[in-house]
């Protein structure tokens, strides 16, 4: 079950095929900015999650990790150590943390042995790559009882500031650019690869300020792609935001982001002799 770096490395020609352009654009740019501004995970989340591992020493698998954010949690957060984060953007991934393996790598061309890994997670990420040929892979990947576990922390829009924030934002967006929001993502399920599909929700809100609030706009694949003299315009009207809504503009330094938490996972498919 050991990594093989020189069999399975991704062809940089093939890696840029394989992830969107715009996270490619985006995220390459916005490593720092999106490691301190994105959200971390409730408490009970994790615990969720942690419960739907299939051992106490699962190796996991974090596919499209970015930066790491859930990568640290689950090292915090669950009992196994056994954990490797796979990211195609150099960018993202050099900001991952020095106590787990950061591999380059995309969803459809993972650089592991076939059955080798307890569980594969997407943290805010499934949506870039929720296609048949990904779930393959982590068909491949997977053991026998191993499960697939996607979470997004998106904002909570019963909030008229973040709806109005999100209205900023989405214009920069084009139309075939891949996003939670859409639901599309929900198109590869029911998948024969896998069975027992669930999911669990809850809330999380992440302390911060208009400073923050500000960056977790920008680090946003469409807007991080902008150029500076839009994202100074698009930084401006977020503090125009803030500072008119009643919810946020007396909380400059002391606020919190609230956000609706979504855990989807599923079992593989696959008999105890593959």
């Amino acid at each position: 079950g050991r990594l093989r770096r020189s069999s399975r490395t991704v062809p940089h020609k093939m890696m840029r095929r394989s992830v969107h352009e715009t996270a490619l654009k985006g995220f390459g740019k916005s490593g720092a900015l999106y490691e301190r501004s994105r959200p971390a995970y409730s408490a009970a989340a994790l615990e969720h999650i942690a419960s739907l591992f299939p051992s106490t020493e699962a190796r996991v698998i974090d596919v499209g990790a970015g930066t790491g954010k859930f990568t640290a949690c689950l090292l915090k957060h669950t009992s196994s150590s056994r954990i490797t984060a796979v990211e195609p953007v150099a960018g993202m991934r050099e900001k991952i943390m020095a106590e787990v393996e950061a591999v380059a790598g995309t969803a459809e061309n993972l650089p592991l042995e076939d059955s080798s890994a307890d569980v594969v997670t997407c943290a805010q990420a499934f949506h870039w790559f929720a296609t048949e040929a990904a779930l393959k892979e982590f068909h491949r990947v997977l053991r026998p009882g191993g499960v697939l576990v996607c979470i997004w922390n998106t904002f909570d829009y019963s909030y008229s500031w973040l709806r109005d924030l999100e209205a900023l934002r989405t214009p920069y967006y084009d139309p075939d650019t891949p996003r939670q929001q859409t639901k599309d993502w929900r198109a590869v399920f029911p998948s024969p690869l896998f069975h027992d599909l669930t999911e669990w929700t809850g809330h999380y809100r992440q302390p911060a300020s208009h400073e923050i609030v500000a960056d977790r706009i920008l680090s946003s694949s469409a807007v991080a792609a902008q150029t500076d003299d839009t994202k100074a315009k698009i930084r401006a009207d977020i503090f125009a935001v803030l500072q008119a809504s009643p919810d946020t503009k007396a909380n400059v330094d002391d606020l919190t982001i609230p956000y609706e938490t979504l855990v989807v996972s599923a079992v593989v498919v696959k008999p105890e002799s593959a």
